[in-house]
């Protein structure tokens, strides 16, 4: 009978230490591992604007805070315009709603920014400026 008690007592403290070793670590950081994922690669979005353009963008972030932004408008197959800015761009910490969210700061004092990030498998999702957006790895 004693047998029975220790084993079943043991089988209780076994299964409670089980429970606790569930719980999330204090000391992991999963912005890390977005800010890793966002800095592996360069993203890209094919469109085409309300003007008829079609538009290639191309967004690249850095692990020193820093990116570029390049766009590529044609007009069928002639290329209309270029333009590729640099920016510095880090997390919002102060965004209830969507914590993945970073600002892109340029340096004419424009500022971008890029709500619930998202990334999955080799796709960025989030909203750019107030609009919806799916960048694809290159």
């Amino acid at each position: 009978m004693i047998k029975k008690n220790i084993l079943g007592l043991l089988f209780l403290l076994s299964t409670l230490c089980l429970f606790n070793s569930c719980e999330d670590d204090p000391y992991y950081d999963d912005r890390y591992d977005l800010t890793s994922a966002l800095c592996s690669g360069t993203w890209s979005e094919t469109y085409t604007t309300n003007n008829g353009e079609d538009c290639y963008h191309v967004l690249s972030f850095y692990s020193d805070w820093t990116g570029s932004d390049y766009y590529e408008f044609y007009r069928g197959n002639i290329l209309v315009r270029r333009t590729k800015e640099a920016f510095r761009w880090h997390w919002d910490d102060d965004n209830y709603y969507y914590p993945n969210s970073i600002y892109m700061d340029f340096p004419d004092g424009t500022y971008s920014y890029f709500e619930d990030i998202q990334i999955r498998g080799f796709q960025l999702r989030g909203i750019l400026d107030e609009i919806d957006v799916i960048l694809t790895m290159e």
